[in-house]
């Protein structure tokens, strides 16, 4: 279903369709993770940035949110089917080339019991970030630049696309954009959960799930980034 609003109804249609949920999954939050679900027993956010992700953990320092980092889709495969309820990516699957983005929906579907939750520019809009740090102030440009643009034609009939034409009217770094661009949020609906209760020990313990498969995908790239390091190390002391 497709469903065209004006620019400043396009942030509340869109989140009346998002149900409450116990457990929730934000990939590449950034610094900002969803807020649309206040109060979900936990939170886990999944980013790829080293200097987003410390900010991060150290903002959310003893809470219920998780921050593990990582990379999709890859990170994504460790998951169970159904093991979350409700899976946010906003503003991020446009830095994503465009075969990346589709195995992430579709992991995502695997993985989702209630809803799937997508907002992105209408399009492609180029993002190509230059200068030395980005509009956090951080060193995050290579995460910032846009690799895809997304239409409702590109997600399937199934979905729930709520759009606009104009929608952006400045750039990530605050700057205005010479003419207004569209955007869209897509919501999917699953039949895993509906109408059915969950109770708060089995969200609790799904959200266990994602964070213990996260975690271990990222210890075991941090392991492989070790063995390279210590390789390289003895490559330059046998050549030296």
């Amino acid at each position: 279903m497709l469903e065209w609003v004006e620019r400043d109804a396009l942030y509340d249609r869109a989140t009346t369709l998002v149900r409450p949920a116990c457990s929730v999954l934000d990939i590449g939050c950034g610094l900002r993770p969803q807020s649309i679900i206040p109060t979900p027993n936990v939170l886990v956010c999944v980013e790829a940035h080293d200097e987003y992700v410390t900010e991060l953990r150290r903002r959310f320092a003893g809470t219920t949110t998780l921050i593990i980092q990582d990379r999709v889709p890859a990170c994504l495969a460790v998951l169970p089917d159904g093991c979350v309820d409700t899976i946010f990516m906003l503003d991020f699957i446009e830095h994503l080339d465009r075969e990346a983005g589709r195995q992430t929906l579709s992991e995502c579907e695997r993985i989702a019991r209630q809803q799937i939750v997508v907002f992105t520019p209408l399009g492609f809009l180029p993002q190509d970030e230059t200068g030395e740090t980005d509009g956090w102030g951080f060193h995050g440009n290579y995460w910032q630049t846009h690799r895809s643009g997304w239409t409702p034609d590109d997600f399937g009939g199934q979905w729930h696309v709520i759009a606009c034409h104009d929608f952006h009217q400045i750039n990530g770094k605050g700057e205005r954009l010479p003419e207004p661009f569209g955007a869209l949020w897509a919501v999917l609906d699953l039949d895993r959960s509906v109408g059915e209760a969950v109770p708060q020990y089995a969200a609790c313990q799904s959200v266990d799930i994602v964070a213990a498969g996260l975690r271990q995908r990222e210890q075991a790239i941090f392991a492989k980034e070790i063995e390279l390091r210590r390789r390289e190390a003895a490559i330059s002391r046998w050549n030296s």
